[in-house]
């Protein structure tokens, strides 16, 4: 009985390790201009003005327009509601719900639910994601077409370090994701767009995640070459009638 139990215990182990998240290439050990902690009241956007609320007077931090330029500074979450398994929906996000808004050069670091925005033509580049939970930053289905994110590092991810569940007419360029389990998930099963499909995916770079992208729900993405797969089992996945093309 002792030698069966001990049987299953190693069946579990390999199991765990060979369908878990990875490690990943360790995370940059970076030094933020400031630290600005976001408030759990503070945590939904929806205007310029929450941006200015949140953000405004904090270190060099620029805002201008619809643009944010962190100009080195890092976003923490730390005081965000969060629970124990890093998975759990219920994990506080920080909501972004701008119409054509940027954010660019800096970090972020222990947001429980990542960013994740709600609006088109969102830009997001130049940003390094740290210690994030299921994912580091995602959209939502029907409401988020024409994002541009590049330029972007995600590190140790539980999850996805990216997710995309309204792909269509997303620009994903010069990107690292690094650990977890898929590097990005490409995804449109909405009414609204009938042929969706991803603008450009180029000179990514996934390494250590046991998938790099998984595609579904009648994507198409065409990766070419200028992608990057180190140590992946998987370049990518499809289902649900997702495309991909070289």
């Amino acid at each position: 009985m002792k030698h069966f139990l001990l049987l299953l215990v190693s069946v579990f182990m390999a199991a765990c390790a060979s369908s878990g998240p990875r490690p990943g290439l360790p995370a940059p050990d970076i030094k933020p201009t400031v630290k600005v902690q976001i408030p759990k009241n503070k945590a939904e956007w929806q205007s310029m003005d929450d941006v200015a609320d949140a953000l405004g007077g904090k270190g060099k931090i620029e805002i201008k327009g619809k643009s944010v330029n962190l100009n080195g500074a890092q976003l923490v979450g730390t005081s965000l509601k969060r629970y124990s398994d890093p998975q759990d929906e219920r994990n506080q996000p920080l909501k972004i719900k701008i119409p054509g808004f940027k954010l660019y050069n800096g970090s972020t670091y222990a947001i429980p639910g990542g960013i994740v925005f709600s609006a088109p033509d969102n830009t997001y580049s130049d940003l390094i994601f740290l210690k994030m939970g299921e994912d580091a930053l995602s959209n939502v289905m029907d409401q988020a077409p024409g994002a541009t994110v590049k330029g972007c590092e995600g590190y140790g991810a539980t999850d996805k370090t990216y997710q995309f569940n309204d792909a269509d007419g997303l620009t994903f360029t010069g990107n690292l994701a690094t650990g977890g389990i898929t590097g990005v998930r490409l995804q449109k099963t909405g009414a609204k767009t009938k042929n969706p499909r991803v603008k450009e995916f180029r000179n990514n770079r996934f390494v250590d995640t046991r998938t790099g992208v998984n595609a579904s729900g009648n994507v198409r993405v065409r990766i070419d070459s200028s992608n990057k797969f180190e140590n992946v089992n998987e370049k990518w996945v499809t289902s649900n009638g997702a495309t991909v093309t070289e």
